[in-house]
């Protein structure tokens, strides 16, 4: 259940006196309203009866929360050079487009002072994820709803492995042609809602395998 509304009616004027008046002490009328009706809830409802109630809010909202995480897309991720190597999984902005477009914000920027600590900072929040759960999800595509995107970033040789759900398939591509495709994706003279499909066009152009 979510929450319910109540109505109240009172002449503008009055209203608009008591809103201003109310501002000066920082507060207004919802404020206040919302304070009497946890006041008179507290007052007349059982104590025994809010914990149920309490109770049942928190289930609900648990629920709703685990909901959430099952729906939530996600796309993994791994970086490695000669040296280093580390795997991620983002939840925000995890089609492919939106991957390699973080990654060419970051080359622009940065220029050549990139390290795996930076690109894994570019695709925003993030976590670690051990190696054998990377091969794990990998092996799911394209049998999941759940991930979006697989892609590895071998900065050694300067290619990215990428599988997309948009496209159904994995694909190699030359680092430079990933952030020039996203490049001409998204100069000002192609709109925002055509820039996914231009830069797949482009990429699907440039494929090295």
């Amino acid at each position: 259940m979510g929450n319910a509304e109540i109505t109240v009616h009172m002449d503008e004027r009055r209203l608009n006196k008591l809103e201003a008046y109310l501002a000066l002490q920082d507060s207004s009328v919802l404020k206040k309203l919302h304070e009497t009706l946890t006041q008179l809830y507290t007052e007349y409802v059982p104590e025994l009866i809010r914990r149920d109630v309490e109770e049942l809010i928190r289930q609900e909202r648990q629920a709703k929360e685990a909901r959430q995480r099952a729906e939530r897309r996600i796309a993994v991720i791994h970086l490695h050079d000669a040296e280093n190597d580390c795997h991620i999984s983002i939840d925000e902005n995890t089609d492919l487009f939106d991957v390699c477009r973080a990654y060419h914000d970051r080359i622009r920027k940065k220029g050549s002072d990139n390290t795996l600590g930076d690109f894994a900072e570019c695709f925003g929040l993030y976590q670690f994820i051990d190696p054998i759960l990377y091969d794990a999800f990998k092996e799911m595509l394209p049998n999941t709803g759940r991930i979006q995107t697989v892609a590895e970033f071998d900065f050694e040789r300067q290619v990215l492995r990428a599988y997309s759900t948009t496209e159904k398939a994995e694909h190699t591509y030359l680092l430079k042609d990933v952030s020039s495709a996203v490049f001409r994706a998204t100069r000002k003279s192609i709109s925002p809602n055509a820039q996914k499909e231009v830069f797949y066009a482009l990429l699907a152009a440039k494929r090295t395998d």
